[in-house]
């Protein structure tokens, strides 16, 4: 598509405005810069004729490809051709991002390329999960039948990570309000009553001047204490770059009791629904496990996926070759069945079925946990502190008296 260079004026008034900008006319570029509102004043071919696109691929979010996929998926089934389909999912999109993709899909697809090259090589960058279904399904022939999977897994994929943001939320709230209700009463209750105590030339007592001491640091290094909070935090983040301290990071995640459990649960029921749905679709197992290991978080399980690939290229059969991992022996059990009756995509599909439905319980049942224990440990250091207050009241009364 030819690139044009442009200056224009903008109807409400203002500063001549210049620009660059693909169009596959000079008549269609100006409608363009009219629908913006500009009034074009010089339109000129850039160097060449020819668009040099700067590729500053942008990452299309979870929601966005989801959306997509549901979108081609409904009208290639309906036999409406792929350029047309995203020309009219192009007038659909609600994001510049989406726009972005389907632009560059689109284009591809008019360069001659197939749907899944397009996409490799568009604008917008997607997971190799996503790519490899609809190259699995053009291969096949059933496109439609690969993005309506691929939509489901996405939409499973989704609620299992929204039922989780959303079990954290009270929890978040419960903490947020604890901590600045402390904050409060060591920064301006507490003060109240060192300022009586030295009037009155008495001695606080031990706890009150220990709760003081709290009050005191906090008002006059807060902001050593956010600095110290904000360089923890940007070493932890860089550091976690590093894929050695990330592993070892990870490994030790999956050792804590109850969320180790919990974690390793997750990533099983993600790789097995991964899998399950590239096996479905005709991708061959290998390559389906290098995909997995990609969408995998958790660096250490990653280790365990990828040393499980080497023992499969030897000979080795998947449920062997991940005997020393941290899967479950049910999940290992189910996965031998599948192999033995020629069915693993089916058992992969059901162990991960059994187990979002077990990450979801133990999230349930660790919050059931969580709560009461924030509530105990935050209502003791609370009272603590007015219970300090309350000596000091007394302390007053006595000296009164």
């Amino acid at each position: 598509m030819p690139l044009f260079s442009y200056q224009a004026i903008p109807l409400q008034g203002g500063r001549r405005q210049r620009g660059v900008q693909e169009a596959e006319s000079k008549a269609q570029l100006v409608r363009v810069l009219r629908q913006q509102g500009l009034v074009p004043v010089a339109i000129e071919v850039a160097q060449g004729g020819q668009a040099r696109r700067q590729r500053h691929r942008i990452r299309l979010k979870h929601q966005d490809q989801l959306e997509i996929a549901r979108g081609l998926s409904n009208l290639v089934a309906a036999g409406i051709p792929l350029d047309q389909a995203l020309g009219m999912l192009l007038d659909l999109a609600e994001t510049e991002s989406q726009q972005a993709a389907l632009i560059s899909w689109r284009d591809g697809l008019r360069d001659g390329k197939s749907l899944s090259e397009a996409i490799e090589q568009g604008d917008a960058e997607v997971s190799g999960f996503f790519v490899s279904m609809i190259r699995a399904g053009e291969t096949g022939g059933s496109l439609d039948t690969a993005l309506s999977r691929l939509a489901d897994y996405q939409e499973r994929s989704k609620a299992l990570r929204d039922s989780v943001i959303s079990a954290l939320i009270y929890p978040a709230i419960l903490l947020g309000v604890a901590v600045t209700s402390v904050i409060i009463l060591l920064t301006f209750v507490v003060p109240q009553f060192k300022d009586l105590f030295d009037d009155m030339g008495a001695a606080l007592p031990l706890p009150t001047q220990i709760v003081v001491a709290a009050g005191d640091f906090l008002i006059d290094w807060w902001w050593l204490l956010a600095i110290a909070l904000a360089a923890g935090g940007w070493l932890l983040r860089r550091a976690l770059r590093r894929p050695a301290f990330r592993e070892r990071f990870d490994r030790r995640l999956l050792a804590i009791p109850l969320l180790g459990p919990l974690l390793t649960r997750l990533d099983i029921s993600r790789f097995a629904y991964t899998l399950g749905t590239l096996l479905q679709n005709g991708v061959p197992l290998l390559e389906g496990m290098q995909i997995v290991a990609d969408t995998v978080g958790n660096l250490a399980f990653r280790r365990e996926i990828n040393e499980a690939s080497a023992q499969l290229r030897e000979g080795g059969r998947l449920a062997g070759a991940l005997g020393k991992s941290h899967f479950t022996r049910l999940s290992l059990q189910l996965m031998r069945i599948g192999e033995e009756t020629g069915k693993l995509e089916t058992m992969l599909d059901q162990v991960g079925h059994i187990y979002d439905e077990e990450v979801q319980a133990r999230v349930k049942r660790l919050l059931a946990l969580l709560e009461p224990a924030l509530i105990l440990g935050l209502g003791v250091l609370i009272a603590g502190i007015i219970m300090s207050i309350l000596m000091a009241i007394l302390a007053v009364n006595d000296l009164a008296m």
